[in-house]
């Protein structure tokens, strides 16, 4: 029992401590979007939500400024608190991975996309 809950506290003990963030959807049983939200991580504190909108606009979240999202490229970034436009923070769209829920007795997958933080090339 202790292995198996030491194995699943691992990937949040080992972050590397930059900020990083979730595209999570809800998907229904015949395929169809209900939601999608961004899940913000950041590299200490809370995680935050919000609805995801195309665009830079300021976020309530510790330390940030402004993030800027591109759904359809699938790449943003994020400015922190006392940094400048060119000290900007990339993010790209990662794989996509699946987990089931149980939501008011109908089976639903939320369907979470991890964004990377990578070199900013844009």
């Amino acid at each position: 029992m202790r292995l198996s809950l030491l194995a699943m506290l691992v990937p949040f003990v080992l972050r590397t401590g930059a900020d990083t963030m979730e595209v999570v959807s809800v998907i229904d049983a015949d395929g169809s979007e209900l939601s999608k939200k961004v899940v913000w991580l950041p590299e200490s504190g809370w995680a935050r939500s919000f609805y995801i909108i195309g665009g830079c606009s300021p976020r309530d979240i510790p330390n940030i400024t402004t993030i800027c999202l591109d759904p359809v490229r699938r790449r943003g970034h994020y400015i922190k608190h006392g940094e400048g436009d060119k000290d900007k923070h990339c993010l790209l769209e990662g794989s996509t991975y699946s987990r089931w829920h149980l939501y008011a007795a109908n089976n639903k997958t939320e369907r979470a996309t991890p964004w990377d933080n990578v070199p900013c090339t844009w």
